[in-house]
């Protein structure tokens, strides 16, 4: 069933055993073959997911029928069908290995934006997208957020899947950092998310920020976070980099900007008959009124 050149070479080199798959009687040949090419490594998720999406137009089965005949999880399976349906540019990102289809799947309902910008460069941005970075996008396109603008905020963390060797150089990519945040960019989407902060102090979060060379968005975020909770502008941009020098406390405040945008998801979501609704959580955001 599989290994039948690995028999031939063991054989033409006077060796006694070899590794190879005999089927037995009433076993799924189809099932044997792709269980067997999943288990090499070379195999790209993308190889995986076609592999599987032809077992299942074969067999009629479902996904958890693919998942036990395979030993693969119910979710990855599903996750790479999933993947599967996206438009063919987006498809051939992940094709090319620079995407995970966690990474698709996590903008699976604004894929439609990207087929409108087919031409555009905006799609580059989308290359080396991380599953974190992906998560980021959805909420700030949730947020109303257009999809320029959230492209360039997330991708000037620099902190995207390694995307391997340059197939033209054969180098590994270096200097995946941006070298510059997208200022119009980054001022627009905190404003969305603390409608409470003008222009002119996130601007001047900013230009400080620049000023003492921090580059890094996360930092500018909490600035902006401890701004909106009345801390001073002049203090917000480095006492929040020294805060989250600390691992958990840097968690800790990412997690609540994270929990604000999702607040401007749900609030930008209301309609007008929700009116006692939004007074309760302008009460309990008070940033939000």
């Amino acid at each position: 069933m599989a290994g039948h050149r690995r028999v031939a070479a063991g054989r033409a080199a006077g060796l006694r055993g070899v590794e190879g798959a005999i089927s037995r009687e009433g076993e799924d040949h189809a099932v044997i073959t792709i269980i067997e090419n999943m288990g090499k490594r070379s195999l790209s998720s993308f190889e995986k997911g076609i592999a599987l999406y032809t077992l299942q137009q074969q067999r009629g089965i479902t996904i958890r029928e693919i998942a036990e005949a395979t030993g693969n999880a119910k979710t990855y399976v599903g996750e790479l069908m999933q993947a599967l349906q996206s438009p063919g540019v987006l498809r051939e990102i992940w094709e090319e290995d620079e995407i995970s289809p966690k990474a698709l799947v996590q903008v699976k309902k604004h894929w439609g934006l990207f087929e409108k910008e087919e031409a555009s460069p905006l799609l580059k941005k989308m290359r080396g997208l991380s599953q974190k970075q992906a998560s980021e996008l959805n909420d700030q396109l949730n947020a109303g957020t257009d999809l320029k603008t959230a492209l360039a905020v997330i991708k000037s963390a620099g902190n995207g899947r390694e995307t391997g060797v340059n197939k033209s150089t054969g180098k590994k990519p270096t200097g995946s950092r941006s070298s510059a945040i997208p200022k119009k960019e980054l001022i627009a989407a905190i404003g969305d998310v603390f409608p409470g902060l003008k222009e002119s102090q996130i601007s001047t979060l900013f230009d400080f920020a620049e000023h003492i060379g921090i580059k890094d968005p996360e930092i500018l975020w909490v600035a902006a976070l401890y701004l909106d909770r009345g801390g001073k502008v002049n203090q917000a941009v480095p006492e929040s980099a020294a805060v989250m020098a600390d691992r958990s406390r840097k968690s800790l405040l990412n997690h609540e900007v994270k929990l604000m945008k999702k607040v401007t998801i749900e609030m930008n979501a209301m309609i007008k008959e929700d009116k006692i609704i939004r007074e309760f959580m302008q009460v309990v955001f008070p940033s939000r009124r």
